[in-house]
């Protein structure tokens, strides 16, 4: 009887104990649900940052601000400042999650610290989708109300030393949709569909940018870390040919396989200097002085094609005014590529290896 009564009891525990678990997981789901159902709508809002100049004003204000959820896609992590920002805010009961890259390029030994860090802290951490080649998207979504999409990786060069943009907006639409890519992402699953408000690699990317760039009627400005795509290069080509203003900025140093495609854009009249700093790891287009991308995709098929990337194309008139603005400040300060020594070989030597166009070299 008494060992009854115990079985029972033990029973009765487990009952309760199992039905406390599933009402708090419900709890903390409903909580999740109406933190985010009690905000207040947001006005519709853009703005954009530069780096370094600015700092990490922008990024830390969104992180120290919100209320319900922080979901950062990031290829690169390890700015402690920033990691200590998303720890706080875990602490203070924000739901956190983030998704890293496991293996970045030229990067030994990966993100494990980073990672067990993060978790250590209880914040949800998982490495990127094996989908893609890397996962080199560099967004956060905040509350589900604003995001953050930029050029730089949370690294103390991406806010210290490098010259990076970024953009802040709580456009309805772009905030609902680079959730949904994270959610996607998240859970690994199928692609998203419908995203009209973005630039989405390897979804709509390449389609989407050679759109922007054809479409040029006057100028087209650019800083190229990694310019190794044909197809780009020759849309470069062709809009120097019907006479648009096509301007890039470069590092003194570049990787040889990008070469080519720099001596076959400068052949065709594209205009291009080196500056010596800030270190241009920015990928920016700004088309007609009224519209610009800003986002991670690099210009190579690898990043167009098989990574995941987003990018936000703007036209907020403020925006585009500082946009400009640095892009010609940093103009008159670099030098011509004439004489510089990062390119090995030089435009008379073109007549002998051959071009891009002319389908000598190949694509990478």
């Amino acid at each position: 009887m008494v060992r009854r009564l115990l079985i029972i009891s033990a029973l009765v525990v487990v009952f309760v104990a199992g039905s406390w678990i599933v009402a708090m997981q419900r709890f903390a789901s409903d909580a999740s649900t109406s933190c985010h159902d009690a905000l207040p709508p947001q006005t519709s809002v853009t703005s954009v940052y530069v780096l370094p100049d600015d700092g990490y004003a922008s990024v830390l204000d969104e992180i120290n601000q919100a209320r319900c959820s922080i979901d950062l896609s990031m290829y690169l992590l390890s700015d402690q400042v920033v990691i200590e920002a998303l720890i706080g805010a875990e602490d203070r009961g924000i739901a956190v999650r983030v998704i890293l890259e496991q293996n970045p390029f030229n990067s030994y030994g990966g993100q494990e610290g980073v990672f067990a860090d993060l978790a250590a802290a209880r914040v949800d951490v998982r490495w990127a989708s094996d989908r893609f080649q890397y996962s080199h998207a560099k967004y956060m979504v905040i509350d589900r109300q604003s995001v953050i999409i930029g050029n730089q990786n949370f690294t103390g060069a991406g806010f210290n030393s490098n010259r990076e943009f970024g953009v802040v907006t709580t456009e309805p639409l772009v905030v609902m949709q680079a959730a949904a890519v994270f959610d996607a992402d998240w859970n690994s699953s199928v692609e998203v569909e419908g995203l009209a408000s973005l630039i989405v690699s390897p979804v709509n990317a390449r389609a989407r940018i050679l759109e922007l760039i054809n479409g040029a009627d006057t100028s087209i400005w650019m800083y190229a870390e990694v310019l190794r795509d044909e197809q780009f290069t020759q849309a470069l080509d062709r809009a120097a040919a019907r006479g648009v203003d096509v301007r890039l900025i470069v590092n003194p140093s570049v990787d040889d396989d990008n070469v080519p495609y720099f001596l076959d854009a400068m052949a065709h009249g594209v205009q291009v200097r080196v500056q010596n700093r800030p270190y241009v790891h920015a990928k920016l287009i700004i088309v007609d002085g009224e519209r610009a991308l800003v986002g991670s995709q690099n210009y190579s098929s690898t990043s167009l094609d098989k990574n995941r990337e987003v990018g936000l194309i703007i036209s907020e008139p403020a925006s585009i005014t500082r946009l400009n603005q640095v892009f010609l400040t940093d103009w008159q300060r670099s030098s011509p590529i004439d004489g510089i020594s990062f390119v090995p070989l030089r435009l008379t030597e073109m007549a002998v290896f051959g071009s891009i166009s002319s389908g000598r070299w190949g694509v990478v």
